[in-house]
């Protein structure tokens, strides 16, 4: 009886133990960032990232809050565009020499529309320029992306590694 029960356990031990490393190995896999994409699997990235804008100075401050690069295509109904228009921020995608890949422009993000009812029940728009926010964009990732660079009047403004 006293064998039979020291069996079990060495049997269960052995058991969790070899489930623990098989489980390690598979965690091991999903931490690896590896931003190489194929046609099959593309590839793209969301940027959650913060602005502010110092209205004294006149400059621009943009930090990263966290990034996450999964599978999937972006859909083709973006605001972004390839054409520059006025206040826009313009972001690249740069390879490991920092080289542009390809960039687009998105609207200033401190820029907003706000809808309201006014006194007639009539609704109106109106402008406004914020001094900081957060904002999100998702772009989709070019073979031998390594960077994500924010820039403004040819300033850059924000370096985001895609591998770290």
């Amino acid at each position: 009886m006293k064998s039979n029960l020291i069996s079990v356990i060495t049997r269960i031990t052995i058991f969790v133990l070899v489930m623990s490393f098989a489980s390690c190995k598979v965690l091991k896999q999903n931490e690896s960032t590896d931003i190489t994409s194929n046609s099959n699997n593309p590839l793209m990235v969301f940027l959650n990232c913060s602005i502010s804008h110092d209205s004294i100075g006149q400059e621009y401050k943009m930090d990263l809050i966290d990034k996450i690069i999964t599978e999937g295509r972006v859909k083709q109904t973006t605001v972004n565009s390839k054409t520059y228009e006025q206040d826009n921020f313009r972001y690249c995608l740069l390879n490991k020499n920092y080289q542009i890949i390809s960039f687009s422009y998105m609207p200033n993000p401190l820029d907003k529309t706000i809808e309201y009812v006014d006194e007639n029940g009539l609704l109106g728009k109106r402008s406004i320029r914020l001094d900081s926010t957060q904002f999100s964009l998702r772009i989709p990732l070019a073979t031998g992306s390594e960077f994500v660079s924010f820039e403004k009047d040819n300033k850059q403004l924000l370096l985001v590694d895609l591998n770290k």
